[in-house]
């Protein structure tokens, strides 16, 4: 019998309210005032990229619970080809630790999988969300997309201040 006063399960649900409210605003390339989120690079002369507060998710599988943190990421084509993302475009790493995008789809979001949308078409914005299989709640975000030798990095830090918007795209 087990003593705990919360289940594995209340404590992970717990997490979820925690980090989604910690993280109430969007990044985007263009917001250099956000404390909590950056966004630099080479790429974004191609990608105008923006980027939600990351969600931490914990489902119940048949043998173990499932944890999730799901990405939610909005990208604008600004150049004149189609841009075309796969799963190996991208970098991701969980407090300073490097972790792979999940084959899972298994995401509340009302957008697509990002990697669904491809290609983008200039002057083309999609939205789309990316998942990796964490085993808690990270401090820390870093995501590097890669296209034709250019970078876009995005660091997210959610114990850094954040601010709020009105009606948030990502919601």
């Amino acid at each position: 019998m087990n003593n705990s006063v919360f289940s594995r399960r209340v404590f992970l649900k717990g997490s979820v309210v925690a980090v989604t409210a910690l993280a109430l605003s969007s990044c985007n390339s263009d917001s250099a005032s956000s404390t909590s989120c950056s966004i630099s690079g080479e790429l974004l002369d191609l990608l105008d990229v923006e980027i939600a507060p990351p969600f931490f998710s914990a489902t119940q599988g048949q043998f173990d619970n499932i944890v999730h943190t799901e990405f939610r990421l909005k990208l604008t084509n600004i150049s004149n080809s189609d841009i075309m993302l796969e799963p190996n475009n991208f970098a991701m790493f969980l407090d300073g630790q490097r972790t792979e995008l999940s084959n899972d789809r298994l995401s509340n979001s009302k957008f697509g999988y990002l990697l669904d949308q491809m290609p983008i078409k200039p002057g083309e914005t999609v939205k789309g969300y990316l998942l990796t299989e964490t085993s808690k709640s990270p401090d820390s975000y870093k995501i590097v997309i890669t296209y034709n030798n250019k970078t876009a990095v995005i660091e997210w830090s959610v114990s850094s201040g954040s601010h709020t918007q009105n009606k948030p795209w990502y919601e």
